[in-house]
């Protein structure tokens, strides 16, 4: 980890970083300390591309960004493991994995995930970053041009299936850079 801004992400939100192409430079420009607990890496599957006008789908590897210290991989303490369990009885292994290392730690969390977002405030830990709200936050930062943040929200849309709900705080500015 560097000294920046640490937040737990799970899969959901790692998986539709990396589909723009630029986690690092998202990392680097909001001065994050990206954390994936090991639960969440093992869900973080593979994206869609084009290859000779053939879609497929093309493994995840996030070992550069772990090299390049853009993302931390963290194995849960013994504290957080009852609270995993606990939370595994209702949500994937990523999120409660995710939001009891969060709350253990007392860190901040990004999910696009419904169910584990409302968990997350139950546990007392702050409203969770999504997708769309880091995106967001850094074009406004990076003061990307409209045709750089449709283009990145267009790389989510298209290699990683994600598209933000209407109940999204930031819906509304996605479907006004995606063009819709």
């Amino acid at each position: 980890m560097t000294a920046g801004i640490p937040i737990v992400v799970d899969a959901c939100v790692l998986i539709n970083l990396e589909a723009t192409g630029h986690l690092d430079a998202i990392v680097r420009m909001l001065d994050l300390d990206m954390v994936v607990t090991e639960p969440a890496r093992a869900e973080v599957g593979s994206l869609r591309g084009e290859v000779d006008g053939i879609t497929q789908t093309f493994p995840i590897q996030l070992e550069h960004h772990i090299g390049s210290g853009a993302l931390t991989v963290t194995a849960l303490k013994p504290e957080e493991l009852s609270t995993y369990v606990e939370l595994a009885l209702e949500l994937g292994d990523g999120e409660a994995s995710s939001i009891a290392v969060a709350a253990n730690r007392g860190l901040a969390i990004a999910t696009d995930d419904r169910k584990a977002r409302r968990v997350s405030l139950e546990r007392g830990l702050a409203e969770p970053k999504r997708t769309t709200r880091i995106l967001r936050d850094y074009c406004n930062r990076a003061r990307c041009e409209s045709p750089v943040v449709r283009g990145l929200l267009q790389a989510i849309q298209h290699r990683a299936s994600f598209v933000p709900p209407r109940s999204d705080p930031d819906h509304d500015w996605w479907r006004t850079h995606i063009g819709e």
